[in-house]
């Protein structure tokens, strides 16, 4: 990572795909038709490396379960054990 931002920023897009009618949105493991709608919804940029987080309670947590008004979740039952690893994570990341 390190050699990959010295070398300039380093881009993620975020792609989702579009459900129609009909489509398995509670199995990740489906695979939907290759024709439906793809839309790029956001773009993280990584310019340098972070070395203060994580200290006097500034802790970072990726928790796809937590979402913003007007998103939902599926009704995915791995997404109801996601939040539990994650804060176990969190606890083992900043305890000790």
């Amino acid at each position: 990572m390190r050699q990959r931002v010295s070398a300039g920023p380093i881009l993620f897009s975020l792609e989702v795909q579009i459900a129609e009618g009909g489509d398995r949105v509670e199995d990740p493991s489906a695979v939907w038709p290759k024709e439906r709608r793809r839309l790029t919804v956001g773009t993280l940029k990584i310019v340098e490396l972070e070395h203060e987080r994580e200290q006097r309670g500034d802790v970072l947590v990726f928790d796809p379960s937590r979402v913003t008004d007007g998103i939902e979740l599926s009704d995915d039952p791995v997404l109801r054990f996601r939040p539990l690893a994650y804060s176990e994570s969190v606890k083992r990341r900043t305890s000790g």
